[in-house]
């Protein structure tokens, strides 16, 4: 039996040490898995808190896209408005310009006639005058 003890002391030895090593390699396996996920919820969190800005500047830009949208329809509403002024002014005027064209027509029309009937006007009194010293 002799030879038996020393490999029986042998496996009891292997067998403590195995699990000797096992409780310090928990240990530091918890330890390091504790650490781990420390770290992980802490990340965590200012990965939730950067999403949480992220989801709040998002929201702020689509209030700010949405008021620009109605400030661009707004504006397109008024340059419609504008442009249709504008063409109402623009017949306006045209019609304002044939206008004063007929008008300066007329009147030079008008006074080619009168000074053809002046002349006319003219020479009749020449002949329809009395004679100076005839009396």
């Amino acid at each position: 039996m002799e030879p038996l003890l020393p490999i029986a002391l042998l496996m009891i030895g292997l067998a403590v040490g195995g699990l000797a090593t096992w409780f310090v390699f928990r240990a530091k396996a918890q330890n390091a898995y504790d650490r781990g996920r420390h770290e992980a919820q802490s990340e965590h969190a200012a990965l939730k808190e950067r999403l949480s800005a992220s989801q709040q500047t998002i929201s702020d830009l689509k209030e700010t896209v949405g008021q620009l949208e109605r400030s661009v329809d707004e504006k397109q509403e008024n340059e419609m408005e504008l442009r249709t002024k504008l063409g109402q002014l623009l017949t306006t005027i045209e019609q304002e310009r044939k206008q004063a064209q007929e008008k300066l027509a007329l009147v030079t029309c008008i006074r080619k006639g009168a000074g053809a009937r002046g002349k006319l006007g003219a020479t009749w009194s020449l002949k329809n005058a009395p004679e100076v010293g005839a009396g």
